[in-house]
């Protein structure tokens, strides 16, 4: 398997990253971006801090509650990032439609590693589907993420 080389700003990326590996591990816990926060003075609300948790959930492919290098650095090939939101909508919306389903949901969960039951995806889709038509729109996506 050849291996790809990284780019300035992917190593930019890698070492800010790190920053937030307080415990020195390796790998960074949703607790430990949140603390790394509080340390530079930034004002969280419960939910900008459950953002956090639910990305790092998302990331964590191997379920060790932590985000590695390796994940991260999948994650950056997959091109989700919540500084994207749009990229981040492109990953979810599979057939281009300007839509998420509840099958492209399920769908870009599992390929980043997280397989949603029924009820959580019911859930979600109930959270998210403000105009309850059965697809999220980019506007409702928007929302989510704020």
């Amino acid at each position: 398997m050849a291996t790809r080389q990284l780019t300035k700003e992917e190593i930019d990326q890698i070492n800010q990253f790190l920053l937030n590996d307080k415990d020195g591990s390796g790998t960074v816990k949703a607790q430990e971006i949140i603390d790394f926060r509080d340390a530079m003075g930034v004002d969280q609300t419960e939910e900008e801090k459950q953002k956090y948790r639910d990305w790092v959930k998302s990331i964590d492919s191997n379920g060790d509650g932590a985000v590695s290098v390796e994940e991260f650095l999948a994650m950056m090939d997959k091109n989700i990032s919540l500084d994207s939101p749009l990229e981040y909508f492109k990953f979810f919306d599979k057939d281009g439609s300007g839509f998420i389903t509840k099958d492209e949901i399920r769908q870009a969960m599992s390929e980043m590693g997280q397989e949603l039951s029924d009820t959580e995806l019911e859930s979600m889709m109930e959270k998210y589907d403000t105009s309850a038509d059965g697809n999220i729109n980019y506007e409702e996506f928007l929302k989510s993420l704020v």
